[in-house]
């Protein structure tokens, strides 16, 4: 009986140090979207701003949004757009976000892709 209580105390002791090491190393989404360039030139600050410097176009491939080039040269200026979610390493992970589009809201859904709907 002793045998198949240390047993069960030992399975339960590693199950808890299997958790607390998965729950400690899981770094915060903030810390993995830091500056992490991501897809279509879009970028995730740890600021809580979703930044784009690459036309976005909708399905038909008509440019929705254009950023205007700076004096630098062929750098676009970068659009802050606020964004809910999360990124996991490297790539976006359900991230919504809106921003204004001439005068109206446009909601830009990524996952894997862009996805935009008015």
């Amino acid at each position: 009986m002793n045998k198949w209580v240390l047993m069960m105390v030992c399975f339960v002791f590693f199950i808890l140090v299997g958790v607390a090491t998965i729950i400690i190393s899981d770094p915060t989404a903030e810390e993995q979207a830091s500056d992490a360039t991501l897809l279509m030139g879009i970028r995730l600050t740890s600021h809580g701003t979703l930044m784009c410097r690459k036309a976005i176009e909708n399905e038909t491939g008509e440019k929705i949004y254009e950023p205007s080039a700076t004096v630098d040269g062929d750098r676009a200026t970068w659009v802050t757009l606020e964004w809910t979610g999360r990124a996991t390493r490297g790539k976006f992970e359900k991230i919504s976000c809106t921003y204004a589009l001439k005068g109206g809201v446009t909601s830009l859904k990524i996952n894997g892709k862009v996805v935009l709907s008015k």
